[in-house]
């Protein structure tokens, strides 16, 4: 009876009360995710020097568009703050609605796994699962201005960068 009821066999009846089931069990996922402050992630890719733009777009799109990635925001930025260092320190910042079917260390190892022919080892790649709070102030710093003084000369930059090689100011959308 319970591979018959697996397999919406037992009539329409049942087959509702699987369908209810089923929309509870992800409910209470992201609940559980809520109270543990781990349904999203702040991820920082810093891929080696050698690494071409078009390269790590293409590599970035690839990622949120995997399975584990439910809704995403990132954007492309550089580290340079001069005209003669723009462009220089490229780098990503992604805020990711992980999807709640992979725990969080399978999230942040599928996660590695993507990028590590870019960043060459760990320490070139930061993962930070965190809560709603976080997720706000991550979606303000990644489309909005900062007030640091010495960030804000990198960010002058950043939309040079762009312009100059027809990035988006951000990819993805506000959640």
């Amino acid at each position: 009876i319970g591979m018959k009821y697996e397999l919406d066999e037992l009539g329409d009846y049942m087959k509702d009360i699987k369908h209810h089931e089923e929309d509870l069990k992800q409910r209470m996922k992201v609940k559980t995710a809520k109270d543990n402050n781990n349904q999203y992630a702040f991820i920082t890719v810093n891929p080696k020097p050698e690494i071409d733009l078009k390269d790590f777009m293409k590599k970035l799109e690839v990622y949120v568009n995997r399975q584990i990635c439910q809704k995403y925001i990132y954007v492309i930025e550089q580290r340079g703050e001069t005209l003669e260092e723009c462009g220089k320190g490229l780098h990503a910042h992604l805020l990711v609605e992980r999807n709640l079917n992979y725990k969080p260390c399978k999230f942040i190892q599928n996660t590695k796994n993507t990028f590590k022919t870019l960043v060459g080892n760990d320490k070139h790649i930061h993962i930070q699962i965190c809560g709603e709070d976080f997720k706000n102030d991550k979606i303000i710093y990644i489309t909005g201005k900062n007030k640091d003084a010495n960030k804000g000369v990198k960010q002058d930059h950043d939309i040079i960068y762009r312009k100059n090689n027809n990035i988006s100011e951000f990819y993805g959308e506000i959640f």
